[in-house]
């Protein structure tokens, strides 16, 4: 899964996907949470739909978190923000 979603969401808009129950409390299933978690603001679990086979839940994910800020390509900062090669 792309860890930036958020971009081809619209403002004001929410991406939904579902999670099939039996694969939720397991690694993969938990990584996939931890990136939506990490990728919106607001991560919404609906109850679980016990008469989808498999069992599924759906997350309602809304307002994409901002992205983190990269420095450009080449760019290299020392710990206090000064340039590492200016002396």
């Amino acid at each position: 899964m792309r860890t930036d979603l958020g971009v081809f969401v619209k403002a004001g808009g929410s991406f939904t996907t579902i999670a099939y129950l039996t694969g939720t409390p397991f690694g993969p299933g938990r990584r996939f949470r931890g990136r939506l978690g990490a990728a919106f603001d607001e991560v919404l679990t609906t109850r679980t739909i016990w008469r989808n086979l498999p069992p599924a839940r759906t997350y309602v994910c809304r307002r994409p978190a901002a992205p983190p800020r990269r420095e450009p390509y080449g760019s290299r900062r020392g710990s206090q923000g000064d340039d590492v090669n200016s002396a």
